[in-house]
């Protein structure tokens, strides 16, 4: 009899990676082959699309080290934790750098002979200084830990190797991300070690815009793709693990109301499974779902961050300082009277720019364009002021395209009615301009 599986190990959203992983050689093989070819790696993508699972599944655990990233962190901290991971202890001294941060002393200590430690009696290079006994080897710095080369000059010392996973760059204020993505460059030239960024967003180049000069050292791995296929293969592999069937009319519902998010579809299918009393292997064949059951289980996920999205709407409308114009709040007009198929797809500048200067009340007829998309070009710091994270609204200065990088924000905008939207971000007055979408399916184009 074949070894019984626990739900949360087939479906669902969970820390480790779950048995129905697909690997999608769109995205898995281009991820494994650019490991070669020491180029920075960036895996980007929507929220809960699978980007640690990939990093998890195609790196064994030795091969690399992680810096969680938050919204706190600065560059020093990142190079600080990069150092620590590498074995070294960090201490703050009260020597400061030109730039005014304090300098740290990084020290390495080890049995025997570190492999940068010269016979008896010789220098280290570096800067370094030798102290040495019978058992271990010290090696001390002192370094700006604001300096790539600092770094790159340390870590070469004790000969590091590993991939140097940044996760949840999104997090970091937009100037620390401005900062680390013009070092990577020094860190491609300079030494052999590599970096793999994941973040929250939909732009591809979103470092070379920061950085020009890592265009052709970084390779963009877009881990928001999933193929139809792909994400019914989630759904039929979990199938013969807890010996259950989903009729094949419940399968393409659960797909389409996924919206191409492989969080939300694996988090509908545990519901439904739990629905269904089904928490391990049945020993019976078992029917799982019905369509208006997995209605259901879609509203309730959006049920469940819904105080979340409110409270990012009631922040978003506010921007970054009261103005005249109160370009946020009808940004945020813009996107709660789209339809879900137009959020998925992304709103784009002109679309915006055309329907505010139909409805704004004091700029009606005479609103600029250029007054939307600098509003737009700062949605990033206005969820930074909030501290919303992960990101919901993303902004593709490229494609002049606001985005929705949370699929579970634009079931939330689906699943509400109009008016109560329209009311948080204080529109209530102003007519919408398309009919409050329903629920039905399918509401995806």
């Amino acid at each position: 009899m074949p070894e019984k599986k626990k739900l949360a190990e087939v479906y669902g959203v969970s820390r480790g990676i779950p048995l129905t992983y697909v690997s999608r050689m769109y995205v898995d093989n281009k991820f494994i082959d650019n490991l070669t070819r020491d180029k920075h790696l960036v895996v980007f993508g929507g929220s809960k699309q699978g980007k640690t699972c990939l990093r998890k599944r195609c790196l064994n655990d030795d091969d690399y080290i992680v810096v969680q990233c938050n919204a706190s962190s600065t560059r020093p901290i990142i190079y600080e934790m990069i150092l620590k991971h590498a074995g070294a202890s960090v201490t703050i001294t009260e020597t400061k750098t030109i730039s005014g941060f304090k300098k740290v002393e990084v020290s390495f200590e080890a049995k025997g002979k570190l492999p940068f430690v010269a016979e008896a009696g010789g220098a280290v290079s570096g800067g370094g200084e030798k102290q040495k006994s019978d058992q271990t080897t010290r090696t001390s710095f002192e370094i700006d830990p604001a300096d790539p080369n600092d770094v790159i000059r340390v870590l070469q010392t004790v000969d590091f190797s590993k991939y140097i996973v940044l996760e949840d760059f999104h997090y970091l204020p937009e100037e620390v991300q401005r900062e680390i993505a013009i070092d990577l460059k020094a860190f491609h030239e300079q030494s052999s070690l590599c970096f793999v960024v994941v973040g929250v967003w939909l732009e591809s180049n979103r470092l070379v815009m920061y950085n020009g000069d890592l265009a052709g050292r970084l390779m963009p791995v877009d881990a928001d793709q999933w193929k139809q296929e792909d994400l019914l293969k989630v759904i039929t592999d979990g199938e013969p693990l807890l010996n259950v069937h989903f009729a094949e009319d419940v399968k393409d519902a659960i797909i389409t109301w996924s919206q191409n998010n492989v969080g939300i579809l694996q988090e509908t299918c545990y519901k439904l499974c739990e629905a269904a009393g089904v928490l391990r292997t049945m020993p019976a064949l078992t029917t799982i779902g019905t369509v208006e059951q997995v209605k259901e289980a879609v509203a309730s996920i959006a049920a469940e961050h819904s105080t979340r999205y409110r409270n990012f709407l009631e922040n978003f409308k506010e921007g970054l300082q009261a103005t005249e114009l109160q370009m946020y709040k009808w940004i945020a007009y813009a996107v709660v009277t789209a339809d879900p198929g137009q959020l998925k797809r992304g709103l784009k500048l002109k679309d915006i720019h055309r329907q505010l200067n139909a409805v704004h009340p004091t700029h009606k007829g005479r609103l600029l364009q250029n007054n939307v998309a600098q509003a737009l070009a700062n949605v990033g710091k206005v969820q930074a002021k909030y501290r919303v994270q992960p990101i919901i609204f993303d902004f593709e200065a490229n494609e002049d395209t606001l985005r929705i990088a949370d699929s579970g924000f634009i079931l939330y905008v689906a699943s509400q009615p109009r008016e109560k939207l329209l009311e948080i971000i204080g529109c209530e007055e102003v007519e919408a301009t398309v009919p409050t979408p329903s629920l039905k399916l399918p509401y995806l184009t």
